[in-house]
């Protein structure tokens, strides 16, 4: 992979390099959603990534590439991962 480096330039018009950290979320479990497809946001019996469970929520990124929080009645876990 190949490094990013930003510049930026302080008050004192000092050069600073910095390079981002990169994160990867590891998914808790592999579901299936039960529920009617919508376009923008789950298909039915796909399988998604649970990145988190908050406060007995899932937190899935849906076909809109973004993460949100679904109730977890509306899924099957199909792999419990870690």
């Amino acid at each position: 992979m190949d490094d990013y480096y930003y510049r930026l330039l302080d008050d004192k018009d000092v050069d600073c390099v910095f390079q981002p950290e990169i994160f990867v979320i590891a998914p808790v479990l592999k579901v299936r959603f039960l529920g009617k497809s919508t376009p923008m946001t789950l298909t039915h019996g796909r399988i998604y990534d649970v990145l988190d469970i908050e406060r007995g929520w899932y937190r899935i990124i849906d076909e809109t590439d973004e993460d949100y929080l679904y109730g977890k009645d509306c899924f099957e876990i199909i792999e419990r991962l870690g």
